[in-house]
């Protein structure tokens, strides 16, 4: 980065420069904290899924490499599927889209409620 110091004073003087830094600067303050803030979150998610391995292995009777397979299965479907909602969101509105993608949602778990697997039944039965 260049110290205004060591700019020699006529530099200043031309508006695109003076209107780039501009709009650098203003995009920075902006996007920096958004950034981070997501960054954070990305760190709270993964962590998450951590820390509910531990319990949830020994409960469900999962091993280590099949929690891992799961984790890896739905951290590369978000990664995948993320960018046609991106274009989907694009092209309908952000108003529209979100509800659309919530609705779908709500719709996926309440037909995931409906699924049982045996060894839940059956643990469920016994306590």
């Amino acid at each position: 980065m260049v110290d205004a110091a060591t700019v020699p004073s006529d530099a200043h003087s031309d508006p695109k420069l003076d209107l780039v830094a501009s709009a650098i600067a203003k995009n920075t303050w902006r996007l920096v904290p958004l950034l981070g803030l997501a960054y954070l979150f990305n760190y709270l998610d993964r962590t998450s899924v951590g820390f509910a391995a531990l319990q949830m292995n020994k409960a469900i009777g999962l091993s280590a490499t099949q929690f891992g397979w799961g984790a890896g299965i739905l951290f590369l479907s978000y990664c995948l599927l993320e960018v046609p909602s991106n274009l989907m969101m694009y092209r309908f509105g952000a108003r529209r889209w979100l509800v659309v993608d919530q609705v779908g949602l709500d719709l996926l778990v309440f037909v995931e409620e409906g699924i049982h697997i045996d060894h839940q039944v059956t643990h469920n039965r016994k306590a």
